[in-house]
């Protein structure tokens, strides 16, 4: 049994091929393929399908036998091959076919057949998978790499519209906007010192801007300058020494030269940088008040 002889009366017969069989029968003349889906006995007397979740496979030492499928993958009974579940569905009891989890909730672990509740906020479950909303985020346990999202798990939103970028490595993680100048636990701090090699930011309202560059600040600091000058000047030539009693437009434009002075001088040596190995000392100290001592000195 399992071997034949093509011509009767042979002293010796020849092993059947792989995954081939004789039968239950004596001095077998042939061999019989097993169908697809089917793998022979250790004798090779019959042929048997593979049993639901498991597939015809070819073994190491050549054979034939029936592999399990991968975790997440069915096969119906006489299967030659896998079928991997879509989406979030899972492998049901039987192994032959795939199960949804009901609505607002998600399958996580394909080594098991439940399915875990959505959270209360920040995230949305649907055909058996989870989404994190938008300008949402989790903080993931130490040393996690994968982590079940529960329903009692606390997502965070993140400080602005804008700040963050869902992840490309993790769909459940998000990445700060560097190039709109964010970073931080929270997306939420602007990276004044080029940390991320994207130009220096500053605040603005709830978001970042980008800072001009040195040439930009000097050419805008240049053309305030010019602009205030120009301002005052016509003030000035428009000026009239011998207005009537009850005019009161010169003491208007006395005030207005005044305040333009003030303000020219807060806006050159107060909010703009500017190099104060060009001031003299004695003039710096009464320009910029608000600087230290050794800073002047230097």
């Amino acid at each position: 049994m399992g071997r034949f002889s093509s011509q009767g009366g042979q002293s010796e017969c020849t092993a059947c091929a792989t995954n081939n069989v004789t039968g239950f029968v004596t001095n077998a003349t042939a061999c019989y393929s097993c169908k697809e889906g089917h793998v022979r006995d250790e004798y090779a007397l019959f042929c048997g399908a593979c049993e639901a979740g498991t597939h015809k496979a070819l073994t190491a030492n050549g054979f034939f036998a029936c592999a399990p499928c991968p975790l997440g993958s069915i096969a119906p009974v006489g299967s030659v091959e896998c079928t991997k579940c879509a989406g979030g569905d899972f492998v049901d009891t039987d192994g032959a076919s795939c199960t949804s989890c009901p609505a607002n909730t998600y399958h996580f672990d394909l080594s098991k057949d439940d399915c875990t509740t959505c959270p209360a906020a920040g995230a949305e479950c649907f055909d058996s998978q989870i989404q994190i909303l938008d300008n949402f985020w989790v903080d993931p346990p130490a040393n996690v790499t994968l982590f079940e999202i529960m329903e009692e798990t606390k997502l965070y939103p993140c400080a602005n519209d804008e700040g963050c970028l869902r992840s490309p490595r993790n769909a459940r993680h998000v990445d700060c906007d560097i190039s709109l100048g964010y970073f931080g636990p929270l997306c939420g701090a602007c990276d004044r010192d080029n940390v991320q090699g994207r130009g220096t930011f500053t605040r603005s309202g709830r978001g970042c801007v980008k800072c001009w560059k040195s040439e930009e600040s000097w050419l805008a600091f240049v053309g305030i300058g010019k602009g205030a000058v120009l301002v005052m000047t016509y003030l000035v030539g428009h000026h009239s020494f011998a207005a009537p009693e009850g005019e009161y437009g010169a003491t208007v434009q006395k005030i207005a030269i005044s305040h333009l002075q003030v303000r020219l001088s807060r806006t050159l040596f107060a909010q703009v940088p500017f190099p104060l190995e060009f001031i003299p000392h004695h003039i710096a100290s009464r320009l910029y008040p608000v600087l230290s001592a050794p800073a002047l000195a230097s």
